[in-house]
């Protein structure tokens, strides 16, 4: 139940179950300790650790309780017990890149990949290996991304893919819409490689691509909130893209796609932050559009929603949801820099102050937190600038 409902972006139930489930192994491992309980503990607490409305603290501690009950199994030669193994270390390394420990994720998804071949080695027709080795492949080319290693990102990008297309040759029909969901994910990252890139022509075509696979996956499972919430995630970066390269009409059919998207996940699941957050991306996104076609007054209206979109991402996380207060930030930070070349300097202080406010708040959370950082500095030195 814990798993279902976090597939389901229900995460205080799944955070309920996964709780019941973690004190009942924990009792009966007190008395009859064993493989299977040791199994059991490492994939409530691998799953428990998903949940990131927990502090960064408890994440780690339920990560490091994961991996230490796979470690006090007697064996761990099960394929499944791997892939679990593998996909508890690629989440791990997320994590770590959540909190700037670059050098540890890197570690952790090179063990993750490490552990795949070898077995791949052993049994190489097993289609779920593939699936755990693209998703390590595809996250530690997000590392190198972040780190601006273009080319090494964009190898571990394409070999992800071709992992992933072995994983769905091999597939069953259960396993078929999970490993879709990871190449679709993929050719986003993809996507966002070759935006970096300049390369406007393939950035569109992996983000249409990644939009496509969603919508067929919604298709096939509609109850599957994830892919509702990536497909709306893509659909505001190829948004952003297109506006970026002056085309306001196909930005316009994205940003349709997106509210469409984001309104059917916060009507099945109201307490989902990251919805709430990335609708309000799309608003600001908006908004940035409206500002280049010379509608300052559909501007504002547009950045007043997405501020709004935000704080509601803010409330029903119960401030936990540190990206909303990030891209709160952003958002008063693009008010600030349209009012200063409006002349509205008392407007734009105002918007200066709020924007550091709300960095700070990522801050206190995540002091590590890189990209908060450099916008908050950002933010201070355009403040100081027309004070």
């Amino acid at each position: 139940m814990g798993v279902l409902n976090r597939l389901q972006g229900r995460f205080q139930k799944a955070a309920y179950f996964l709780d019941q489930a973690i004190s009942t192994c924990e009792e009966i491992n007190l008395k009859t300790p064993g493989d299977n309980t040791s199994m059991l503990l490492a994939y409530c607490y691998q799953d428990y650790a998903q949940l990131i409305g927990l502090s960064n603290e408890v994440v780690l501690q339920y990560y490091q309780k994961s991996k230490e009950y796979y470690n006090m199994m007697s064996s761990r030669e099960s394929l499944d017990v791997i892939c679990r193994y593998v996909l508890m270390l690629t989440r791990l390394g997320k994590f770590q890149v959540f909190l700037s420990r670059n050098e540890e994720a890197k570690e952790s998804y090179q063990e993750a990949i490490t552990i795949c071949i070898e077995a791949l080695r052993k049994n190489p027709d097993h289609g779920p290996l593939y699936g755990a080795l693209g998703q390590a492949q595809e996250k530690i080319g997000e590392l190198y991304s972040i780190n601006e290693y273009y080319h090494q990102a964009g190898n571990y990008y394409q070999q992800a893919l071709n992992s992933l297309e072995r994983a769905l040759e091999l597939s069953t029909n259960i396993e078929y819409i999970n490993i879709s969901h990871d190449k679709a994910f993929t050719h986003k990252r993809l996507a966002e490689y070759y935006e970096k890139k300049s390369n406007v022509v393939e950035a569109k075509d992996n983000y249409n691509t990644a939009i496509g696979i969603y919508s067929q996956i919604i298709e096939l499972s509609p109850s599957f909130i994830t892919a509702y919430i990536n497909r709306g995630h893509a659909a505001v970066d190829l948004m952003n893209l297109q506006i970026e390269n002056g085309q306001f009409v196909d930005a316009l059919a994205s940003f349709e796609l997106t509210v469409k998207t984001f309104e059917y996940v916060i009507n099945e699941v109201p307490e989902q932050a990251s919805a709430y957050n990335r609708l309000g991306c799309a608003n600001r996104v908006m908004g940035d559009m409206n500002v280049r076609m010379g509608n300052i007054g559909q501007a504002g209206n547009s950045y007043i929603k997405a501020l709004d979109l935000m704080d509601q991402a803010i409330q029903v996380s119960n401030g936990n949801y540190i990206y909303a207060f990030n891209e709160k930030g952003l958002t008063y930070l693009q008010i600030a820099q349209i009012s200063k070349s409006n002349g509205s300097i008392t407007e734009a202080r105002e918007a200066l102050m709020n924007s550091i406010k709300c960095f700070d708040e990522v801050l206190i959370r995540t002091p590590d937190a890189h990209y908060a950082k450099q916008h908050k500095e950002e933010a201070v030195r355009l403040l100081n600038s027309i004070i």
